[in-house]
């Protein structure tokens, strides 16, 4: 195996000489509809190498093995990942093909992005240079050696004419959420400072319930933290790889704005790091014992700044940001007003000197008004202890909502709207709404 693997590596070293980047340019009309571009069996195939500029990745096999060249003893690679691109890189299907079309420099084809070759067992080479992405739609812009015929790449085939020999590696991060797996959560939780949002998967009845416990306890919506939480954190993908150097020994993930999120599933803890990248273009984020650092897009860790309102039924006070013109929030020691103004990407808000955008003062208002209803208030019950907290919102329409929230038991508070109450909320959601004003207004003196 070590004179094949040798005998590769300098076929590969003759075979890269010249390549160059390419220059972005124009688009053909399409003329026909699909074509076959690589039409080989992989069976017949020594080795599929695909090159950008001095990055080579080649995917050998040999001895009815699969496997990437020069990838390293200790590298981990992904099978599945090899065997995908070798019978994509066999088996590429133009979406479109141009019989007539301008100078191949149009397209990026003079001086190709990349250049795939299928290097066959009979010894032929294949070569397929990939040129400029497609002007209109999606896809790259291809012609095959000896084929004067343009080409229109789409799908999965156009992306790997992408990769990189670290888009081969078996990173596992993040861990497998299915619907079979689901059953098995118990626990997801996530932390960032001093904010810790902690939710607890109980099976009852062959069904799923989620339960939060911080910051407070509730019962939240399944459909809501299955559609906010669980589906985005499976649907995370890799954006580029970083290194193999492991959590513990990157610089980001030792500064002070970190985010955790750890999962129990199925007896296995599993704790995930995020941190802003140095560049600003997105998070890196890691496992604790896996060695892969990767780095993702922003938005698609949205999940990360979930509050408990986003994933609860509702709350008991239901008027909208847009419809309050101030909130004044009091209680025992601390006193304060925010004031709003604005519309839609205008919402802006303002409290002691402070001025809150408008996803700042929606969060603001969300921590205000979190009173989830938790259960119907008993006919005559007692409501002559003093408020915990009292919230008086003056509304853009001239009116008023005066809101108290009276203690019954240790864990429940009656919510009086208006001198009406029916339901009580969580003792616990109120504390948050007092800690909430706390951190926010200067203390009364």
């Amino acid at each position: 195996m070590r004179r094949m693997l040798v005998l590769l590596c300098v076929g590969l070293s003759i075979l890269v000489i010249g390549l160059v980047r390419f220059s972005p340019t124009e688009q053909a009309e399409p003329e026909a509809e699909a074509a076959a571009i690589t039409e080989t069996n992989v069976g017949d195939l020594n080795a599929a190498v695909l090159v950008h500029g001095d990055e080579i990745a080649a995917v050998y096999v040999y001895d009815g093995k699969i496997g990437l060249m020069d990838a390293g003893e200790n590298v981990r690679l992904s099978e599945r990942m090899l065997k995908a691109f070798l019978y994509q890189a066999s088996h590429l299907n133009a979406a479109r093909v141009f019989d007539e079309h301008e100078p191949w420099r149009e397209y990026g084809l003079e001086t190709p992005y990349a250049t795939l070759i299928l290097m066959g067992k009979d010894g032929t080479r294949q070569r397929i240079y990939i040129g400029d992405q497609a002007a209109y739609g999606e896809g790259r812009y291809v012609r095959a050696e000896g084929d004067e015929r343009l080409y229109l790449l789409d799908g999965i085939g156009a992306e790997m004419m992408d990769y990189g020999p670290d888009d081969f590696r078996d990173i596992q991060i993040f861990p497998s959420l299915t619907t079979e797996s689901l059953s098995k959560l118990t626990r997801i939780t996530i932390e960032h400072g001093e904010n810790r949002l902690d939710i607890r998967g109980i099976q009852k009845d062959g069904a799923i319930l989620f339960i939060m416990e911080e910051p407070f306890h509730a019962a939240l919506n399944w459909q809501a933290v299955t559609e906010k939480l669980v589906l985005p954190i499976a649907a995370v993908q890799k954006e580029a790889y970083i290194s193999d150097a492991g959590v513990e020994h990157v610089d980001v993930f030792r500064q002070e704005d970190v985010y955790t999120l750890e999962m129990d599933l199925d007896g296995q803890r599993y704790r995930i790091v995020f941190a802003p990248s140095p560049d600003g273009q997105g998070l890196y984020c890691g496992r604790d014992g896996e060695p892969d650092i990767i780095r993702i897009k922003t938005e698609s860790a949205d999940f990360l700044n979930l509050t408990a309102a986003d994933l609860m039924d509702g709350s008991l006070y239901t008027k909208k940001a847009a419809d309050v013109a101030d909130v004044t929030v009091s209680g025992d020691g601390f006193r304060g007003t925010l004031t709003l103004q604005g519309h839609g990407e205008q919402l802006c808000s303002f409290a002691d000197q402070q001025r809150f955008n408008q996803a700042e003062t929606i969060r603001l208002y969300r921590q205000f008004t979190m009173l989830p209803p938790a259960q119907r208030l008993n006919d005559g019950a007692a409501l002559s202890r003093s408020p915990l907290v009292t919230l008086i919102f003056s509304l853009r329409d001239g009116t008023e909502d005066v809101v108290r929230c009276i203690p019954v038991s240790d864990g429940y508070c009656a919510v009086v709207i208006n001198d009406e109450a029916a339901f009580t909320t969580y003792a616990s959601a109120v504390r948050e709404i007092v800690n909430a004003a706390r951190a926010l207004f200067t203390p009364e003196s």
